[in-house]
């Protein structure tokens, strides 16, 4: 329900890639990350140099454990916006999660996902 309009406006915005960004946020928040990933590739098909684009890619593929993806992503955003702020956090993150051993990871990832 809550990404509905995020969908209308996206299939009538031409090139603005917000209304892609806005759903691909709210897909993430339901965690709904696969289709968060797809909305934020299509926004950066569109729009290659969109920082928070990148910001919302790294999101979906730090929570779908495609870290070494995230990781990149994030560069990418930071790449084009250094003062992006999903991306330097998504990548202090990911980074921190990367430096874990793989019994930790799972009890990090939930963590993050709770924001404890």
């Amino acid at each position: 329900e809550a990404v509905r309009p995020y969908g209308a406006a996206a299939a009538v915005a031409g090139d603005d890639v917000r209304p892609l960004g806005n759903r691909s946020a709210a897909l993430a928040k339901l965690g709904r990350f696969g289709e968060a990933l797809a909305d934020a590739e299509r926004g950066l098909r569109l729009r290659p140099r969109w920082a928070k684009g990148h910001a919302r890619r790294g999101l979906a593929l730090f929570h779908l454990g495609r870290l070494h993806d995230a990781e990149e992503a994030f560069l990418a955003g930071l790449r084009v916006t250094a003062a992006e702020e999903g991306c330097r956090d998504g990548l202090a993150k990911t980074r921190e999660l990367l430096a874990l051993g793989a019994d930790d990871r799972q009890r990090a990832r939930a963590l993050f996902k709770t924001g404890r």
